[in-house]
């Protein structure tokens, strides 16, 4: 009513101990309520009284339930241990975070490229290899031989080094057509490579490229 309010509630983090033996005794002695009828048994029930007109003078309903102590704030308190796993930061900022993951994933392009290129030089050299089999008349040579091991052995020594690749070819793979059409390939694998290399040596192209894919991601997720 006009001089009373009944408190049937109370906040998370706030205990009914607090509240009655605390907050409100507080409030009789600033006089900001009267007094207050504790009747809580297994609920909440706390009448408050207040001089006549009290209620009326605050602004809101909000206003009245922080002067009774009624709202309570959560705040997330994050701790987190690093990407070695050794150590533990306590209450980092979100920005703090998201940097440590940026700055450890960008670690990562390192052994990307690496692995790229690690692919592409076996990849170049088996464009090599297909080359100087061609050029020695691997085909011809191949028809000739019925045993595996001795077609094998033929290819290493003309300088062949992936020779269970070489072998595992066709024979009409051993053509000129084929020849021009593996140079056109060899040709772009090289741009490849030396792209790769170009990643390796500058970390400020791997950052450039970080940012291009991360909003690859947004533009496809967001």
């Amino acid at each position: 009513d006009s001089t009373t309010i009944k408190i049937t509630n109370i906040p998370y983090g706030t205990t009914h101990k607090t509240l009655s033996e605390k907050v409100l005794v507080d409030l009789i002695e600033k006089q900001v309520i009267v007094d207050f009828d504790d009747n809580s048994v297994d609920t909440i029930d706390i009448d408050v009284k207040f001089k006549r007109g009290a209620l009326a003078k605050f602004k809101s309903r909000a206003d009245l339930l922080d002067t009774l102590g009624l709202t309570a704030s959560i705040n997330e308190n994050i701790n987190i241990v690093d990407f070695n796993g050794d150590r533990l930061i306590v209450e980092p900022t979100y920005t703090d975070i998201i940097k440590m993951f940026t700055d450890w994933r960008l670690t990562w392009y390192v052994p990307r490229f690496e692995r790229l290129k690690e692919l592409v030089l076996k990849e170049i050299q088996r464009y090599l290899d297909v080359l100087l089999a061609i050029k020695k008349d691997a085909g011809a040579v191949a028809k000739k031989t019925t045993n595996r091991q001795t077609f094998l052995t033929w290819l290493e020594s003309i300088g062949v080094v992936d020779t269970e690749y070489v072998a595992s070819l066709p024979v009409y793979r051993f053509t000129q057509a084929e020849a021009t059409a593996v140079e056109e390939k060899l040709v772009e694998a090289r741009k490849t490579l030396a792209e790769y290399e170009e990643y390796l040596a500058s970390e400020d192209k791997r950052r450039e490229l970080y940012i291009a894919e991360l909003k690859q991601v947004q533009k496809k997720y967001a």
